[in-house]
């Protein structure tokens, strides 16, 4: 029986999360996380040096994102999503004084070597998303004041017509009410 490895598009096998990793100038370690094509790898021994200057190249690039942000001359002026997503890429690739990070198509090629591997693709909680707020009813015209007003007995819109004709309208009700009222004394 052979076993299917889950592979990345470029024919990689992908390690399992929290699985030992190890190379050989570098010792050993272990695989804490992926993002795309990157694995994020604890080493044992520290290395502050190379953290510090992730660091501060990190914190100068948003700083400097930010500043484009807030300047009117710029394309990424008030464009807060998208820095933001850029932002987000950038600590992603930060490393901190115990990590690196190892491109996964190039991981074995350069000497990694991890003990586990998937062998089935990761189940991921789709969210479902949020079902539209129903629409409100389209409010009907209001018939008051017209042909049609149902508050109007029929004999009443009867006599209207064979009084006035075509020329009763809802801006001659005032005067038409008045007319009515007189005609039936």
């Amino acid at each position: 029986m052979t076993t299917q490895f889950v592979t990345t598009p470029a024919g990689a096998r992908i390690p399992k999360l929290g699985t030992i990793a190890y190379h050989d100038t570098v010792g050993f370690g272990e695989v804490i996380g992926r993002a795309g094509g990157r694995l994020r790898i604890k080493i044992v021994p520290s290395r502050p040096d190379v953290a510090e200057v992730s660091n501060n190249s990190a914190e100068l690039e948003i700083a400097h994102l930010e500043h484009r942000l807030s300047n009117p001359d710029d394309p990424f002026y008030q464009a807060r999503g998208l820095v933001n997503g850029m932002i987000d890429s950038i600590i992603a690739r930060t490393v901190g004084a115990n990590e690196m990070l190892v491109n996964l198509d190039v991981a074995e090629a350069s000497g990694w070597e991890f003990d586990e591997y998937y062998t089935e693709a990761e189940k991921k909680e789709v969210a479902r998303a949020k079902a539209p707020a129903p629409r409100p009813r389209k409010q009907e015209p209001s018939r008051v004041g017209s042909l049609e007003d149902d508050a109007r007995p029929d004999w009443l819109v009867a006599e209207l017509n064979e009084t006035f004709g075509d020329y009763w309208t809802a801006v001659d009700n005032a005067h038409t009410n008045e007319a009515v009222k007189q005609a039936f004394k």
